[in-house]
This record gives C-alpha cells, structure tokens and sequence, in this order.
C-alpha cells in the first residue's frame, strides 16, 4: 500500500510539476449564477513528512524490544516478522491520519499521528492479536473464551483511525475542518482513482496473507491462502459493482449531477469493502465476502450523504465514511459472518470451545454464534471508548496551548500584482485556478482582500450576463486592470 501510494504520488508531481513554495488549496469566486460556467479544483497535499514517522515509529520499536525482551520464548525470526508487520499498521494509521488533515491543520495531524501510533495503538494491538490479549480468540484467557474476530485489523487500523479523525473533527472548530469549494477532479483523475483502487486491493491482499503466515497453523497455509486471495477480491467485486451501479444510475437519471466524478463513487465503495472484509479476512465464505463488501459500500454511500458529513473537508468525509463506517461494520460482520469450519482451522487448535458467527446459529450450537458477535461488539465499543477518551485528551492539550486555531495553509498571489488596489492573481492561465501558499506575512494583505472580495456587489443590469472564466481569463491576460 504504501509503495503504490508513493508511485502514485510520483506520477502526479511528474504530470504536474510542482513549484516553491507548493500548491495546496483552490480558491473559488462565484463570478456568475452559472454555476456550469466556473471551474474549481481541490489539490488537496497529502505528503506525510518524516515529522509523523520517525518519533512514532521509535517508541513503537521500544515497545517491541520490550515486550519480546520479556518474552524470551518467542523465536528471534518471529519477533522480527511480528515487530515489521505490526509496524506498517502504525503507519498506515499514521498515512490515514496525515492525509486527512493535511489540508487543514498540519500540526494537528502530527501530533494525532505521534498519539495514535505511541499511545492509542499499542494497547489496542496487545488486546487483539498478542498472545495474552483479551479480545485474541488464540489466547487462553480471551473474553468469553472466544476472543473477538479481527483478522485482519478493520478494528486495530480503521475504526482507530476513522474515530480518532471523527473526534478532532467535532471538537475542533469549524473554521479548521470545513470546506465549502465546489469540487472538479483533476486531470486524468479516473486513472489516478483506478490506480489506487487496485493498490488498496493488492495491499490488502497482502496483509492478510502476512496475517496468515503469523497465525495460522502450517497445514493450513495453503488453503488459507487462497482464501486471503479470493475473499477481498469477492468483496471488492461486491463493492465495485454497487459503486458502478450507483454511477450509472446518476449518470443517467440525474443529470444535475453528472459533474460529479464518476470514478468518487467506484472508488469510495471500492475501498469500504475492502476495509470490512479485513476483519473477516479468509475466516468467511466466499458469498458471505462478497455481501459483506456490496452491504459496506451501500452504508459507506449512504453515511457519506449525511449533511454533517458534507460540511467537512473531503478527506475528513472519506476517512470518516471509509475507515471509521466501513471498519464498524466489519467488525460488525466479523462476529456474524465467520464459518465455522475456517475459525476452528484458523482458531480452534487447542480450544475446547468452537466458535462461529451469528450467521450459522441456525445449526443449533447452544448460543456461540450469540456470543461470537456480542464479544465483537463488545470489543468494538472498547476500542472506540479508548480511542475517542485518549483523542479528547489531545483536544484539551490543543485548545490549551492555542495549536486548534491554526487556519488552513492558504493565501492569495500578492506579489505579482500587489500594487493594483487590491487585485489579486485568483485565476491562474492555466484551468486549475489554484493560488499560491505564501508566507505569513501576507495574511494582513489576504485578510483586506478576502474582505473585499466577500462585500456585497451590486446587482447586474436586467438582461446582462455574467462573464464566464474563460473571458475573465481572457480579460486578464489582455488587462489585469479591466475587468476589477
């Protein structure tokens, strides 16, 4: 996952080369009551800098060579392969955390970063995968004597990340976290969409099979395998072809819609699918995969309609839609959907109890299907309640010493025509009408401008028309000062 996030980061700089200093935001200016007639585009700056890797990842590592230190028994072979495979969740959680709010507080993802992969993920980490956790089905002591059904971490990766981005985004102001700007995709964004939809589901597929050679039985690899394969891939089917539909009905049906990209809606069912069925991973049978990935992505799309949820910044909607809702409900599945012959394989060896999901009850097992999908509520609730109790302490800490205030990085082009009573460059030549991040000296200056541009202007003579941005720009490049 993330070698393909950062080729597909290359392949955007290289297409659109970038300048000093970078180019974060859009400004939009509603020019006429066409809205056809203006062009907006969101460059949202997900580069997660070594600020949010390094300080994290070293106390995760002491946290390794502690524990293992105490754990002597372990062989140094799993130690290391342990150590490596937990340590790329942490930074995919740091990955999720820094995109969402890279274009709108970077110090805030930072320091959520440095919480949740220092303080927030461990313990969540110990309870449901070490040997001594409550919520490890494996382990001897486990809740229940069943343990909760998170193979391949919707609980210890999504549902962290999505409710520690969930609470920031309630608790922080408004000015911080909202976004109002119409939205056009970038160029050759179905291919940019495509690409990562494929490495979500490659990476994925990757991490459960790590999953699988960390706990499961020798004697099952082979089988286990093929299911780590075939399952996502049943449920990205599952997911894709709900966001297909979906597209086409909008397509076709409402055509005032028919400026929203196409390939958003693939893309975000896609993605909910695959982050649910990482819970179940190879314990479900395949058509239990593939509903489990079209049910994700139908409450994925219908979460991310919610008019709270519009008011966000679009990478704030989709962590919150795709990781927090998508890994719920994987959870959620994980104690419905696991067949009992894959959890006793995977599970079973050495327990006199068998467990299985809520969906065979049928088979008359005395109430373990029952208790299978209360212990994964059961661990869902706790999860979420040390998360969100540990992010409000990052809340206090950020309201304490004035860092919630930071505004988003954004400023207007001032140089170039600074003297021309306050004209500013907000269209650039080309069709992207992005502006410049500038320093803080010009806030004083963006600040009188933004006012200027936000007063009141007087109405159009009757029969007038508005111009579009194609002759504003044409107007620009002839006289800057004509048209303000």
């Amino acid at each position: 996952m993330h070698v393909g996030y950062l080729f597909r980061r290359v392949l955007l700089h290289r297409q659109r080369p970038s300048i000093s200093p970078r180019r974060l935001l859009t400004t939009y200016i509603p020019t006429s009551e066409r809205p056809e007639d203006v062009h907006a585009t969101v460059k949202i700056a997900t580069s997660i800098h070594l600020a949010n890797l390094v300080p994290g990842s070293v106390l995760f590592a002491a946290y390794a060579t502690i524990y293992y230190g105490m754990h002597l028994e372990i062989s140094h072979t799993i130690s290391i392969a342990s150590t490596l495979s937990y340590w790329s969740y942490s930074l995919t959680i740091v990955g999720v955390l820094a995109a969402a709010f890279a274009s709108t507080h970077e110090v805030v993802a930072s320091i959520a970063a440095l919480l949740g992969t220092a303080v927030i993920y461990p313990p969540v980490l110990w309870c449901s995968w070490l040997d001594e956790g409550w919520f490890n089905p494996r382990a001897s002591n486990s809740v229940f004597g069943v343990g909760a059904v998170d193979f391949g971490g919707s609980g210890v990766l999504h549902v962290v990340a999505g409710t520690m981005v969930l609470v920031l985004s309630l608790a922080l102001p408004s000015s911080t976290t909202s976004s109002t700007t119409p939205v056009k995709p970038l160029p050759h964004y179905s291919s940019y969409a495509s690409a990562s939809t494929m490495t979500l589901w490659l990476g994925t597929c990757s991490l459960l099979v790590n999953r699988m050679v960390l706990v499961v039985p020798a004697n099952y690899h082979v089988s286990t395998t093929i299911a780590c394969l075939v399952n996502p891939t049943l449920a990205f089917a599952g997911g894709g072809l709900v966001g297909y539909s979906i597209d086409f009905f909008v397509q076709n049906n409402h055509h005032a819609l028919k400026s929203r990209s196409s390939p958003d809606a693939v893309h975000t069912c896609c993605a909910a699918a695959l982050v649910a069925i990482g819970s179940l991973g190879p314990l479900a049978e395949p058509y239990v995969a593939c509903l489990v990935g079209a049910s994700a992505a139908v409450i994925v799309l219908v979460v991310s309609r919610l008019p709270w949820l519009q008011t966000l910044d679009i990478p704030l909607q989709q962590t919150i839609a795709i990781h927090l809702i998508g890994g719920m409900w994987g959870v959620f599945m994980g104690g419905v959907g696991g067949a009992p012959r894959n959890q006793d394989d995977i599970y079973g060896h050495g327990r006199h109890i068998h467990s299985f999901g809520l969906l065979y009850e049928h088979r008359g097992s005395g109430g373990a299907g029952v208790l299978q999908w209360a212990t994964n509520l059961l661990y869902l609730g706790c999860v979420m309640l040390w998360t969100a109790s540990v992010t409000l302490v990052l809340v206090c800490g950020l309201r304490r010493y004035g860092l919630e205030s930071d505004s988003p990085h954004v400023a207007f082009d001032t140089d170039m025509y600074a003297g021309e009573d306050g004209y500013v460059a907000l269209l650039d030549d080309d069709d992207h009408t992005s502006v410049a991040v500038r320093s803080p000296g010009h806030r004083r200056r963006s600040s009188d401008i933004l006012r200027r541009v936000s007063s009141p202007i007087s109405p159009m003579p009757p029969g007038s028309v508005s111009p579009s941005l194609e002759e504003l720009q044409g107007r620009r490049r002839n006289s800057p000062f004509q048209w303000v």
